[in-house]
């Protein structure tokens, strides 16, 4: 038996010794690697330089020859983001006869989730029918994110695929609002009408309508205040708060009936907007009701009243200058932190 576990106890040993040992190794590896890279990067970055100066296609080709093509893909993209009008189109011209077009290509296919997201990303730098095709491929890719960065790809490039079809190749179970609303924020002003079609459908997923409203909160476009006050009706909290948030910032009166509503609202989110709103278009008459909402059980909605009053001018600082001397407990609380937040003094 003791020989037994002595066998055992060097086998183990043997296993930890091999194991640092790897460790060690591909702690080396990864070192080297990354020493190599920032040697290519140190010999490419010269040429890229040059070239902005002289334009010379022929120097630059023969340089990035030298070093592999993850560097020039990689330095490429760090330049196309800061140039414009003919030194980018220029640039634009050599990356693709280096053949950095051809790898961002290939990498939309290949690759982990990341590479892939950078190379749709980036794609729309080379425009050409391959990057369409490209883009259009990445639609069908497993991975959400990489499918919504093509979209916007081909909608960037001038895309005429109708707004529907896209969001029916994308899904939207697992998309981010966020990136929702930047693939509507670059469809062109003729388009949309798109997006009034996809608030008015009810068979349209509530985060597509919540992001369309937010694309069009911004265009100042007051027709679209009907819209808006139709979509805070439908019961759904996340469509309600971005209607509400949409109206605040078109900052036009006529929606102060719809943000009079919200502040009564079930859900805490549509109030807090709607709190945020009535400062936005300078609702006075209703900071009664902003008063009310200091005693809300959310701390946001109380936070987003008390910045509202203060934020109407000096008859709601009175109101919480009143508020923080002598209201309830809890509205008195919020009155005071927020007067403090702002190094309010009462005169």
């Amino acid at each position: 038996m003791l020989y037994g576990l002595w066998i055992i106890s060097l086998l183990l040993a043997a296993i930890s010794l091999l194991v640092m040992t790897g460790l060690v190794a591909a702690r080396m590896f990864r070192a080297n690697r990354q020493e190599r890279r920032e040697l290519a990067r140190k010999r490419l970055l010269p040429a890229f330089l040059a070239f902005t100066e002289d334009g010379d296609q022929e120097a630059f080709l023969s340089k990035a020859a030298t070093v592999p093509m993850s560097t020039t893909v990689d330095l490429s993209l760090e330049f196309l983001n800061l140039m414009r009008g003919d030194e980018h189109a220029n640039l634009v011209n050599v990356l693709t006869r280096a053949g950095v077009a051809r790898e961002l290509v290939f990498r939309t296919a290949r690759g982990n989730r990341t590479s892939r997201i950078h190379a749709v990303e980036a794609l729309p730098f080379f425009p050409g029918p391959e990057t369409t095709v490209s883009l259009q491929n990445a639609l069908k890719d497993r991975s959400a994110d990489v499918r919504l960065s093509a979209a916007i790809g081909l909608v960037a490039g001038g895309s005429n695929v109708p707004l529907a079809e896209l969001l029916e190749q994308l899904g939207t179970g697992d998309l981010a609002s966020r990136r929702l609303v930047g693939l509507f924020r670059h469809l062109p002003a003729e388009r949309l009408d798109e997006l009034r079609e996809i608030l008015k459908s009810g068979e349209t997923p509530s985060i597509v309508r919540a992001a369309a409203i937010e694309a069009l909160g911004t265009s100042g476009d007051y027709s679209l205040l009907p819209l808006f006050a139709a979509c805070i009706a439908d019961g759904e909290p996340e469509v309600s708060a971005a209607a509400i948030h949409a109206i605040g910032e078109l900052a036009h009166p006529a929606g102060a009936t719809a943000i009079e509503r919200a502040l009564t609202n079930a859900d805490w989110q549509v109030r807090a907007e709607a709190a945020t709103a009535v400062a936005r278009i300078g609702l006075d008459r209703a900071s009664g009701q902003l008063s009310e909402l200091l005693e809300d059980d959310q701390w946001l909605v109380r936070y987003a009243a008390s910045k509202a009053l203060f934020d109407l001018g000096v008859d709601g600082r009175t109101v919480l200058v009143d508020i923080a001397k002598g209201g309830r407990p809890r509205s008195q609380r919020a009155a005071a932190l927020l007067l403090a937040e702002e190094g309010y003094e009462a005169q």
